[in-house]
């Protein structure tokens, strides 16, 4: 929805899932808590800036909606290098060919962290994307769709870095570390009725 004029969006999802007692072969009920909680304002020139909880701006798979996947879960590869969500700041810029988004925030995984818990976590990630033929709408999902006989190609490319603080160590890339560098480059060619994706990923971390 928005607030005050269309520009002050804001966007809050609650979501739950089934979780169950490991060995007891019944359920402990649901386990309710907060996806997306932000507030975005856009600008006139095609600029706008976002606060609170969203999907970090790193790898493409992620950043498609689970509604718009093309199998009932994303890759192993995505499950190893994936941000998640996480809570921060961001700045981006979006015309009708080329869309930049950089964010400052806590890192991978840090979904429904204290807002004000000084944990010494930081991270900075930027993605670009640009078109070459076809619309945005064309690359919102991984599904196929008719689209007149258009074909288009989307490039992507991000680079994250994190520093876990206080010591802290996660996982992430399939390592233990405490802090990290990776970047990805993604492409996704679409048809009419057809759509073909692929990506890839890298990591540096240290423990």
């Amino acid at each position: 929805g928005h607030i005050i004029d269309p520009s002050w969006q804001y966007k809050l999802t609650v979501v739950s899932s089934r979780q169950s007692v490991q060995g007891a072969g019944t359920g402990n009920g649901a386990n309710v808590f907060i996806e997306d909680a932000y507030i975005n304002k856009k600008m006139d020139n095609g600029m706008y800036l976002r606060v609170g909880q969203y999907k970090v701006p790193f790898l493409r798979e992620e950043l498609v909606s689970s509604t718009r996947q093309l199998a009932v879960d994303r890759s192993m590869i995505n499950n190893a290098f994936t941000w998640t969500r996480s809570q921060g700041i961001m700045v981006g810029w979006k015309n009708d060919d080329f869309k930049l988004e950089a964010m400052y925030g806590e890192g991978p995984n840090n979904i429904n962290s204290q807002a004000l818990q000084e944990n010494g976590k930081q991270s900075l990630t930027a993605r670009a994307e640009m078109l070459f033929g076809g619309d945005w709408s064309m690359f919102k999902g991984f599904n196929a769709k008719h689209t007149d006989g258009k074909m288009g190609f989307m490039l992507g490319a991000a680079v994250g870095w994190f520093n876990g603080g206080l010591g802290t160590v996660q996982e992430y890339g399939n390592a233990d570390v405490a802090r990290s560098v990776a970047w990805t480059v993604d492409g996704t060619l679409a048809g009419d009725g057809w759509t073909l994706f692929s990506y890839f990923v890298w990591s540096d971390g240290k423990d």
